[in-house]
């Protein structure tokens, strides 16, 4: 189905962060450096899946913010390590503020078929963790990115469970997308290539370039604008990069 995108049924991403930052701004939060803001590409891969679904755009606004809310609260979270143990313990204080104003957002939807999806979808990130934390240093580049995929993408899988009448065929274009994403993530974060080489972390980043720039249907613009900001400059790097160490 193809939905234009016209100014009236199209979510900013400033205006929905901005009415998010209204759950989780709080000044000691705040003076305490604890992080508070959210992700882009949560915001633009949610609502490309939501657009698609031809969600309506009240509806769609409470689901993006429930999403976005619930995202921050289990990232956050992973970042406690190797940290004072006051910032540790703020951090998983910040988080579960954050999760506490989802199931708020979440409950004035009445979706209670997505809220059991995202509810096995926290499991499913959670599991994950888990299961990264105790393979530590021994993990293949392979199974660390399929954990990483649960990680950073079940939320928007759940969407497009919940929602898309064939989800089966974009579970893949989006697993792409999160692989792309964890990748830039990893680089930003300094963990790369620690589980992955160059060279591997170039082709993820590429597929999920060409899969959704060679989409014709409108409702894909959000991320377009979102790959062609971020993983396409990655790529180019990450190509010079691998190039660098082919020829060491």
């Amino acid at each position: 189905m193809r939905v234009a995108m016209t100014e009236t049924n199209r979510l900013r991403f400033h205006e929905v962060d901005e009415r998010v930052q209204q759950y989780i701004r709080h000044p000691y939060l705040a003076a305490c450096q604890v992080r508070q803001s959210v992700s882009r590409f949560h915001f633009d891969v949610a609502l490309t899946i939501l657009q698609a679904a031809s969600v309506p755009v009240k509806q769609m606004r409470a689901i993006v913010e429930a999403v976005l809310l619930l995202q921050h609260g289990l990232s956050i979270h992973d970042e406690v390590d190797g940290q004072a143990p006051l910032l540790r313990q703020l951090n998983v204080l910040a988080g579960d503020y954050s999760s506490g104003h989802y199931y708020r957002v979440m409950a004035k939807t009445g979706n209670l078929k997505l809220m059991s999806t995202l509810c096995t979808a926290v499991v499913r990130v959670n599991e994950a963790k888990m299961t990264l934390f105790h393979l530590k240093d021994t993990v293949t580049p392979e199974r660390y990115m399929t954990l990483r995929e649960t990680i950073h993408g079940e939320l928007l899988f759940a969407l497009a469970r919940t929602f898309l009448h064939e989800p089966d065929g974009w579970m893949e274009h989006l697993r792409s997308l999160v692989r792309a994403y964890t990748v830039n993530e990893d680089i930003l974060n300094r963990r790369a290539p620690n589980y992955f080489t160059l060279r591997q972390a170039y082709e993820w980043v590429s597929d999920a370039i060409e899969r959704v720039l060679m989409q014709t249907n409108t409702v894909f613009e959000p991320v377009v604008a979102f790959v062609t900001e971020s993983f396409v400059p990655m790529r180019k790097s990450l190509e010079q990069q691998s190039f660098v160490e082919g020829n060491r």
